[in-house]
């Protein structure tokens, strides 16, 4: 039988046009196929004098264009934008170093990226980020240790946009160590949606706030069927519709652990300015 354990404490390319940010250090993914392929990474000239591919995220040993056969996992500084398409993770394919800062998604198509293997964005993460109604962000992660975010000043933030962004966590594990850490972020005035559907594997939030729908117009669905949830940010815990619309579906072998009671919450702002609605549904569980 399923045990569930819920400790909550009740309380009220850069091309014109794009959406997308694009710094001095950008890459842009644009095709299908494994992460180190310098053929579908566009990128954005830096201007402090390294040499340009120092910047690619396809920077591994073995990879032709590492020159250097550099082993140096910290050097990579670069922000990668997913823009449209495909891109694998994969072993063999991830990159040595961790990525500054991630960009999936934007108002130009669809894109997935695929993770089966240990991958780290190191600061901040945008998924979904300047997308329109029609475009769609797909993580799919099945394998390997993957955190966003390397340390407490980190931040992620699912479900920006005016899209749909969708995060499959079916093996591995997934980690959120950030300061602020947020499903269904959305944009200020856009609405967008973030789903999170876990069939197995691990998610353990560490940070310092995690909440799901932290603005007035995201909505957020977690659909928890295996594996293990952890909410374990130091202050909070976990709140379930902070100031928008997050509903969690709780079902089969899926288990939810939070033991930071001090400021949890279901539907947790209820003033003249937010008014946050969650909604937890348990089925075949205890």
């Amino acid at each position: 039988m399923k045990k569930l354990l819920i400790l909550l404490a009740t309380t009220a390319v850069a091309t014109t046009g794009m959406a997308v940010l694009n710094y001095t250090n950008s890459v842009h993914w644009n095709g299908t196929g494994d992460w180190t392929n310098l053929n579908y990474w566009s990128e954005t000239p830096v201007t402090n004098g390294e040499d340009v591919v120092w910047h690619r995220p396809g920077w591994v040993v073995g990879n032709p264009a590492n020159t250097d056969n550099s082993t140096d996992v910290n050097w990579n500084e670069g922000y990668a934008h997913i823009d449209t398409g495909m891109v694998d993770v994969k072993p063999g394919s991830s990159p040595d170093g961790t990525v500054n800062k991630l960009y999936m998604g934007s108002d130009v198509g669809n894109t997935t990226l695929n993770i089966g293997t240990d991958f780290t964005v190191k600061y901040k993460t945008y998924m979904g980020y300047g997308s329109t109604a029609s475009d769609v962000a797909t993580i799919n992660q099945t394998a390997g240790n993957v955190s966003f975010g390397s340390d407490t000043n980190s931040r992620s933030y699912f479900g920006s946009g005016s899209g749909q962004s969708i995060y499959n966590l079916s093996g591995g594990t997934m980690a959120t160590p950030g300061d602020y850490d947020f499903f269904g972020n959305s944009d200020d005035g856009k609405v967008g949606t973030f789903v999170f559907n876990q069939t197995g594997g691990t998610f353990t939030d560490t940070g310092k706030s995690f909440a799901l729908s932290t603005k007035p117009d995201a909505v957020t669905t977690v659909n928890l069927s295996g594996g293990e949830f952890n909410a374990n940010a130091a202050l909070q815990g976990i709140r379930i519709g902070e100031r928008g619309v997050a509903t969690m579906n709780i079902s089969g072998a899926g288990t939810i652990f939070s033991t930071i009671a001090g400021e949890s919450g279901i539907g947790y702002y209820a003033t003249a300015d937010y008014t946050g609605t969650g909604i937890v549904n348990l089925t075949n569980g205890t």
